[in-house]
């Protein structure tokens, strides 16, 4: 997930139940962010792939298609006459969050000007209580550029993440294939879809199970709500936390002509949450 998309959420209420062992706190610096997080991840390639059950990657896209390609081949590397059998029990699943690219410039906006306010430097500080684009527009427009650029490493990661599950007869050869993307404000009304997309999340084997899944940070209280309706007698998925936003210095009115520089994101996210990316 990246920074603002309810990425902490989703982790916080899902590393209790499926980190091995089962329960384990789950603690965001361990997985935070991008180029320290990545080089975490390549000097120690087995923890992350082969013995924690549940990862969590602040991480751009392109990024995560790095560690989605490792983390296969790595399986693929290791699996031997002997253990072919016990591999092949193993399933990798992918859940990608997003969120409506108007709402994650604004969030991000709010985060950068209100949290730890104290700590900015003078500029920052002016700026940040100004809260106007017209007197600030290259300080705003790069929480713009940001989003775009989010959304096109998702989108470029994505088909490089559906074509590494291609590869692998055991996915593609049966009719669990990676195509299953499912996003977007009208995911509750796909509940059928969405009971065989928790039941991946969940590790149960079936023959529609869904391998590389998208989530928008709109539908996370629904997606909890089919995985409690789903989830095994005497587990219990936690609470969790969120990062609660704060707008007690800047409260930002995002503009006509901020919107108009966000088609990049606002196409490719519509694209995602339509199923046409992939």
């Amino acid at each position: 997930h990246v920074q603002k998309t309810g990425g902490s959420r989703l982790a916080s209420r899902l590393h209790p139940v499926l980190s091995n062992p089962r329960g384990v706190k789950y603690e965001s610096k361990k997985w935070c962010c991008g180029l320290p997080m990545m080089d975490r991840f390549h000097e120690n390639v087995q923890l992350y792939c082969e013995k924690l059950k549940f990862g969590i990657y602040e991480v751009l896209g392109p990024q995560f298609a790095d560690v989605v390609k490792t983390c296969m081949d790595s399986q693929s590397n290791n699996t031997s006459a002997v253990d072919r059998k016990s591999e092949e029990d193993d399933e990798i699943v992918v859940l990608m969050t997003i969120r409506e690219p108007i709402q994650l410039t604004l969030s991000q906006i709010h985060h950068q000007c209100n949290k730890n306010f104290q700590k900015k430097s003078k500029e920052e500080k002016i700026i940040c209580k100004q809260c106007s684009f017209e007197s600030n527009p290259d300080y705003f427009l790069k929480y713009v550029n940001q989003t775009n650029n989010v959304y096109e490493g998702i989108a470029s990661a994505v088909p490089d993440i559906l074509e590494q599950f291609r590869k692998v007869s055991r996915y593609s050869n049966s009719r669990a294939r990676p195509e299953g993307i499912l996003g977007g404000s009208d995911t509750q009304n796909r509940t059928g879809r969405g009971d065989d997309w928790v039941e991946s999340i969940l590790g149960r084997r079936n023959e529609e199970a869904h391998r590389v899944m998208i989530l928008d940070q709109a539908d996370i209280d629904r997606f909890f709500s089919l995985l409690e309706q789903h989830s095994p007698a005497g587990i219990m998925v936690p609470e969790g936390r969120g990062n609660e936003e704060k707008t007690h210095v800047c409260s930002f009115g995002v503009t006509s002509s901020m919107m108009k520089a966000l088609s990049p994101a606002l196409e490719i996210y519509r694209n995602l949450t339509s199923g046409l990316v992939g």
